[in-house]
């Protein structure tokens, strides 16, 4: 499955170290946080154990190689 994606690349780490977020530290907080329900939405998943429905749909897709809105309109930034 190719769900697995470092969360704080090399960008990331040098906005939170620079000037880039108001409060870099709140940032900070909320990846990690957020690293945290991915990691074991997706230790779940892959387990075979239940997951939240947004994270299932998520990897469901993902391995169905399907797109949804979101990653739609993030890739359409970069």
């Amino acid at each position: 499955m190719s769900t697995r994606l470092p969360l704080d690349d090399e960008g990331d780490a040098a906005r939170l170290s620079s000037d880039f977020f108001r409060d870099p530290v709140w940032m900070e907080r909320v990846l990690v946080s957020f690293a945290g329900f991915y990691f074991k939405a997706i230790d779940s998943y892959e387990n075979g154990r239940p997951c939240p429905p947004a994270w299932e749909l998520a990897f469901r897709l993902a391995d169905e190689k399907s797109r949804f809105v979101v990653q739609d309109t993030k890739s359409s930034f970069e």
